[in-house]
């Protein structure tokens, strides 16, 4: 455990990255909102940290504070939370997906990761199926 003095310098650290990413300046239209996506008889409870929007494109960020991801495998794993986070922030609002990014911010390590594909609805409730099967 580190002391208190270390781990305030490493949230003023945190915070000085932050105030220099490119949502620094920017008002989110929604803040740490949790959705409730009905999914395969089932219900993802998604806690959405921050949706910005610019014209009629919005983005879905998710803050870390963690390690960035190591790998392709590790990536992949991770971007199905962004794509149940688009699809029920899509759905909560009544717009269509295609007008919605993803993002990770690794407030860390100052990287943005976009990932390689967000899967629609039809493949998120297909993976499912794969897994509770």
């Amino acid at each position: 455990p580190g002391s208190a003095e270390a781990e305030q310098a490493e949230l003023q650290r945190l915070v000085d990255t932050f105030e220099r990413s490119r949502w620094a300046g920017r008002s989110a239209v929604e803040v740490e909102r949790e959705i409730h996506l009905p999914l395969q008889g089932r219900t993802v409870i998604c806690k959405i940290d921050a949706v910005f929007q610019e014209g009629e494109r919005f983005e879905v960020v998710d803050w870390k504070t963690g390690k960035a991801p190591k790998d392709r495998q590790d990536l992949e794993a991770k971007q199905l939370q962004l794509a149940l986070y688009r699809q029920a922030f899509a759905e909560w609002r009544g717009i269509d997906p295609s007008l919605i990014d993803a993002v990770f911010y690794y407030v860390s390590d100052d990287a943005i990761i976009r990932p390689e594909r967000l899967y629609d609805r039809e493949e998120l409730a297909e993976l499912w199926r794969a897994v509770a099967g």
